[in-house]
């Protein structure tokens, strides 16, 4: 069983809040430091996260992965969320799921293919929620063989995956103000050429003409 102790679970302290200062101006390389920190703290062999997008769909946004262990980033793609239609109801509840074995559990068999192409033998998925909305989540695999997580770190990575969703959903709003911001200084550049020239000849107005 993958256990922590003192000393490890401070320096998880010390990588969230790094992270945290890396959001301020990146929040992609916050959560490759948090998910690469993680990754090697708990133990596990790959360390993702899976963004929802229009279409129900998700894509795989952010990967670690231990030595050795081949990356999945490139290839999970525009994946269906019927894809995790067995573990759905609990995201939307905002519950985790832990599988100490996939060999233990009944799957679907596109399911099971899926992870077994991935090389997956154990997995703990936390849904990443921002207003009561299933945003995606935060997966860490275990490859080849199987340990289950103790209690304390099935906490921490929890918590976690709940940072990653804090950044990943202030990170959107951020654009979605820079956007609404270059909006607006467009709307009042073209407001501004609409003020100062003539419709028909597209002629400047100059101090006179404007008196006319």
């Amino acid at each position: 069983m993958i256990s922590q102790s003192f000393e490890q679970q401070a320096h998880v302290v010390e990588i969230l809040a790094d992270a945290i200062s890396a959001h301020v101006c990146d929040a992609d390389l916050a959560i490759e430091k948090i998910l690469s920190g993680m990754g090697i703290l708990s133990g596990v062999d790959r360390a993702y996260v899976f963004q929802r997008k229009p279409g129900d769909l998700l894509d795989n946004t952010h990967e670690w992965c231990s030595d050795g262990v081949a990356p999945m980033i490139d290839v999970l793609q525009n994946m269906p969320m019927d894809i995790i239609a067995p573990w759905r109801e609990g995201f939307e509840r905002g519950e985790p799921l832990h599988v100490p074995s996939i060999d233990a559990i009944d799957l679907a068999p596109e399911l099971r293919e899926l992870l077994e192409m991935q090389g997956i033998v154990g997995i703990l998925l936390v849904p990443v929620q921002w207003d009561g909305s299933v945003m995606g989540f935060v997966g860490f695999d275990q490859v080849d063989q199987a340990r289950p997580f103790s209690s304390e770190v099935l906490r921490i990575l929890i918590a976690v995956a709940g940072a990653v969703g804090t950044i990943l959903a202030r990170a959107a709003a951020n654009r979605e103000i820079i956007r609404t911001k270059t909006e607006l200084e467009e709307a009042v550049t073209q407001l501004r050429h609409l003020v100062m020239h003539d419709d028909l000849t597209g002629a400047r107005f100059t101090s006179r003409s404007r008196r006319r």
